[in-house]
């Protein structure tokens, strides 16, 4: 007991120490040699296809005032509830810039709206700030955000519904209906991105900032101070999950649930009252309708089962890899390598966008030299988003990163990424897993095992946890051998303690950058 109390007591006594010290960090210079090797480039063929055909009629039909509610055909605003006139007079979302950068569609927003709810709206771009770490004022799509399978389902659903409710508006005389302006154009597809206004002083430099998965106050910390010394930032939104295919036997088992809900939405409206009430907010509006007392009962054992039932659709739909003893493992790896290259490549599009963006309307930016920042599935990201725009980009920052994507989702104590690798339901074993792992790398293009080449002859900058768990460390030490040994900065810690102690490495990374980074001509 005695011995315990005092290992407790010392464990506490280290972590109190850590947190008035600002944490265990060390610092190793780079190599200078990778400064003077010639960066890798990744050939037109390797990259994900993408391609602007499918875009073009976005960008010519997108209107300048995306709505979500509009006068039904013969109505006047004054025959309009004075609760719900706001979300008729005033759109949902103000398109003030549009246009095709690189294999990306650009829809900038001079206003963006999630409700006419003023008090609503404000919360819901609080929830939005809290998981991205911004609140967004554009959205970068490509063709695969639009052509696959699921947005298309998505965007059916969607009309659909609408249609269904414009039918009840309009049986009860409703003089508004759904416009369905953001379905039709996608508005919501692609990657958030926050687009900095027009600089009224010059700045120092532009940083195009990859997320973390998640939003958190550190990472915002050290922006904000990185924007103190006069860097402007362009935030996209990272996204690194792969959808993965849904087994057949699992979409049968999709298509039984989904009949089975059938069923109980038709005992759930019989069970429903005569009365039907349109109730109308600032936020929209919607039907009101009572359950009878009598029936109540039934109707929660009914939506009970509802519930559970969509809660297993939920888990079915997420997909998985499906590899078993026999199998081809080359084919399978192939197919990992593509779907992590689509999920990589979708970033590093998004910062080509930007980076053209720059380039052709920023005339506040002209001659700023631009840096590229990622932290954690940002850092992922950061390899092929640079090797996208090598010639553009002067150096690069990274936080909690890693190579070998395949190892990194199935190691990671925090998630697979959507890297669902199965047998049945059972995981693979271990050995069965590293040797897909290595077979992964033989066919992937966009790993930063690979891009991380194309960082050869810039300089470079990571901050890595030396016991991480969330982007494995070994994962970290792997990609600082592909680049050559840059600039690192070592925390004696996982993951979670590398992020909280991070704003106290704020000034170091500015000054880093100012070392680094030419000044704007």
């Amino acid at each position: 007991m005695t011995h315990g109390w005092r290992r407790g007591g010392l464990a506490a006594g280290l972590v109190g120490t850590l947190l008035l010290s600002g944490g265990c960090w060390s610092y190793r210079a780079g190599e200078k040699a990778r400064l003077d090797r010639e960066p890798a480039r990744v050939q037109p063929q390797e990259w994900p296809l993408r391609t602007t055909a499918t875009l073009e009629p976005l960008l010519r039909n997108t209107p300048r005032e995306i709505r979500r509610f509009e006068l039904a055909p013969g109505a006047t605003l004054e025959q309009i509830d004075a609760r719900m006139r706001p979300a008729i007079e005033k759109p949902e979302m103000t398109l003030v810039h549009k246009g095709i950068y690189g294999k990306c569609l650009l829809r900038i927003f001079g206003e963006l709206r999630y409700s006419t709810d003023e008090q609503l709206d404000g919360e819901l771009k609080r929830q939005e700030k809290k998981w991205s770490g911004f609140e967004s004022n554009a959205r970068a799509i490509t063709s695969r955000s639009i052509g696959n399978e699921r947005a298309q389902q998505g965007q059916l659903t969607s009309l659909v519904l609408d249609a269904y409710f414009n039918s009840e508006y309009a049986a009860k005389g409703v003089p508004f209906r759904l416009s369905s302006d953001e379905a039709r154009y996608f508005v919501s597809g692609g990657l958030a991105l926050r687009i900095p206004p027009v600089q009224e002083k010059r700045p120092r430099g532009v940083l195009v900032h990859l997320t973390a998965l998640v939003g958190n106050p550190f990472e915002t910390k050290v922006m904000d101070h990185l924007a103190k010394e006069g860097w402007v930032s362009f935030d996209i939104d990272t996204q690194t999950n792969v959808l993965a295919e849904v087994p057949v036997k699992d979409r049968e088992e999709i298509a039984q649930l989904q009949q089975r809900l059938a069923e109980l939405t038709l005992r759930y409206n019989a069970l429903l009252g005569d009365a039907a009430d349109l109730v109308t907010t600032g936020a929209g509006a919607h039907l009101d309708v009572r359950i009878p007392p009598a029936n109540r009962g039934e109707a929660a054992k009914i939506t009970k089962e509802a519930r559970e039932i969509n809660k297993r659709m939920e888990k079915l739909a997420k997909g998985s890899f499906q590899f078993c003893a026999g199998d081809d493992a080359d084919a399978m790896a192939r197919v990992l390598a593509s779907e992590l290259d689509n999920a990589i490549g979708g970033n590093a599009y998004a910062v080509e966008a930007i980076v053209e963006y720059i380039k052709r309307e920023r005339r506040d930016l002209d001659g700023a030299p631009i840096v590229v920042i990622g932290f954690s599935a940002g850092g992922l990201a950061t390899p092929a988003s640079v090797a996208r725009v090598r010639d553009s980009v002067e150096a690069a920052v990274m936080v909690g990163a890693g190579a070998n994507l395949l190892m990194l989702s199935q190691e990671s104590t925090l998630t697979d990424g959507g890297v669902r690798l199965r047998c049945g339901e059972e995981k693979l074993p271990r050995r069965v897993r590293e040797d897909l792992y290595a077979r992964y790398l033989t066919y992937a293009k966009l790993d930063p095992y690979h891009t991380s080449q194309a960082m050869m002859g810039m300089p470079v900058l990571l901050l890595h946890g030396s016991w991480d768990e969330w982007v494995p460390a070994k994962g970290g030490d792997l990609l600082w051998e592909r680049m050559g040994r840059p600039d690192r900065l070592t925390f004696a810690g996982g993951h979670t303690l590398l992020f909280y102690f991070l704003p106290g490495q704020a000034e170091r990374i500015g000054r880093w950058l100012e070392e680094n980074v030419r000044k704007p001509e």
